[in-house]
């Protein structure tokens, strides 16, 4: 019975593999090689505004040159928001300043913040398929 179970397991793990394709993801303006990245990849604005990601992926940064930092992920294809911390002490939360401003880095798919509040869902939104296989984050510092 236990060998029953963890053939199913397998197999599902290797459907769920089968249908997932890989989003690509270029990262610029880093400014250092510090730390990590805290990748979180939403599926709709609820998730989104209830911290509820569909994937959570922590990068090392040494392989950022001159500022860029290619990735891939594994995701269906689908609707997606991606958002991005330049966790640069590796504690996997924003850190902020006395009055709330970030003092680390963060971006979002295909969108660069110009102004000083979350964007809106529909600004980072993205829909990953075969013509659309990848999302640039532009990395912004306060």
């Amino acid at each position: 019975m236990k060998k029953m179970m963890l053939l199913f397991v397998a197999a599902l793990s290797l459907i769920g593999a089968a249908n997932a394709q890989k989003l690509e993801v270029n990262i610029t303006d880093i400014k250092n090689n510090k730390g990590q990245f805290v990748i979180k990849v939403y599926d709709t604005s609820e998730a989104r505004n209830k911290e509820a990601p569909v994937l959570l992926k922590e990068f090392s940064k040494t392989d950022v040159k001159d500022g860029i930092l290619n990735l891939k992920l594994d995701l269906k294809y689908g609707t997606y928001g991606l958002s991005l911390l330049d966790d640069e002490n590796s504690d996997g939360e924003m850190e902020k300043s006395f009055i709330g401003m970030p003092k680390e880095g963060f971006g979002y798919s295909d969108f660069y913040l110009t102004k000083l509040s979350k964007p809106a869902w529909e600004d980072f939104e993205f829909k990953f398929s075969p013509e659309k296989t990848s999302v640039t984050v532009r990395v912004k510092y306060l």
